[in-house]
């Protein structure tokens, strides 16, 4: 479940990275 939840935050680090951007040229 460890290596799990690791993958998970990864994913959702690498889809902040690149949502962040996005939201920041949105406003």
């Amino acid at each position: 479940l460890y290596v799990v939840n690791m993958g998970i935050a990864e994913v959702l680090q690498a889809t902040g990275n690149m949502l962040l951007p996005g939201l920041w040229m949105a406003l």
